[in-house]
């Protein structure tokens, strides 16, 4: 990765930890020095992407975005902000390697986070996408009642370190309505002219290992992305797998060996789960300094009352 958007990055990480000791986040009380500890995890996985550093042509211009959701004015995602970077051509490699973390993120935390860093800084991929899923009650894998509609869900991957940490990490909104169909072919479709002109496109898919124990994973999850690649019909996209070990959750190879496609497993990047941070509002500390913010009803007054904060906001179309 280019020298320069490291450098961006590493002012970005270290402002937004600097932030901390602000009046802003006050109410973290003695939970402040809880959460400028994670700074040396950020410091040492931006001297990965440091020793990862390559001449220009490793960062590719890849369509993330949908006009139907607006972008907060301050973000690095904006096309207005994202053209002080100098794009290059992906033709000029002609392969293309992007991790895919597509989920509930409600709300978004440091385990999500590093699922994606990690896998741009031990060179897996040129950069992850995070699409968080559409607003649902019913469907796909997951059954969350009392989930919070996606615009928030949204707000909170971008400020949960997705921003600071762009380019190497994107969000996408192409997940705002239907399934992992429909928002991964969007996605696909988007970037067809740039797909088509490489020899090789590997999208690889990062799980968190909870996601194995649920019944009829192995069968779900080779029809989903079977269709996913009839459907573009792209000649140079593969896809494969990356299982990221969870708590509590091994990682169960016969559900994996069951998958018609590649896979690896790596261990656990951080003990963060949604879970805990929904049960008990101490662990929000668990989260990137930016997402303390949208998540300071959790802290304050617990998952009831954040229940009923969500009830009221309704389901907004912008994020």
């Amino acid at each position: 990765m280019e020298i320069s958007a490291i450098e961006t990055m590493e002012r970005s990480v270290f402002g937004s930890f600097e932030a901390v000791s602000g009046d802003e986040f006050s109410f973290l009380g003695e939970r402040r020095n809880v959460v400028v500890s994670r700074l040396p995890l950020f410091a040492e996985r931006l001297a990965k992407l440091r020793a990862l550093a390559s001449p220009p042509g490793y960062l590719h211009r890849f369509e993330t975005l949908t006009p139907e959701l607006a972008l907060p004015e301050c973000s690095r995602h904006r096309p207005e902000r994202a053209g002080d970077i100098a794009w290059t051509d992906a033709g000029e490699t002609g392969r293309l390697s992007v991790a895919m973390v597509h989920g509930s993120f409600d709300p978004f935390h440091l385990g999500h986070l590093f699922m994606g860093l990690d896998a741009v800084c031990d060179g897996s991929c040129d950069f992850a996408v995070y699409m968080p899923n559409a607003d649902r009650e019913r469907g796909g894998t997951t059954v969350k009642l009392d989930k919070g509609p996606f615009a928030w869900r949204a707000r909170t991957a971008l400020s949960g370190g997705v921003d600071d940490l762009f380019p190497a990490l994107r969000y996408s909104s192409f997940g705002w309505r239907g399934g992992t169909v429909e928002s991964h072919i969007r996605l696909l479709e988007a970037n067809r002219p740039l797909l088509e002109r490489l020899d090789r496109f590997d999208l690889l898919i990062v799980i968190g290992s909870d996601i194995l124990h649920r019944k009829g994973f192995s069968d779900w999850t080779n029809r989903t992305y079977r269709e996913i690649l009839e459907s573009v019909a792209l000649p140079a996209l593969g896809i494969r797998f990356k299982v990221v070990e969870r708590y509590g959750y091994p990682v169960l190879r016969e559900p994996m060996d069951a998958l018609d496609f590649p896979w690896v497993s790596v261990k656990e990047v951080s003990f963060a789960s949604s879970t805990a941070i929904r049960d008990d509002p101490i662990a929000a500390v668990w989260l990137y300094p930016g997402g303390l913010l949208p998540l300071e009803s959790y802290l304050l007054y617990g998952q009831r009352a954040n229940q009923a904060l969500m009830r009221g906001a309704g389901r907004a179309d912008n994020v």
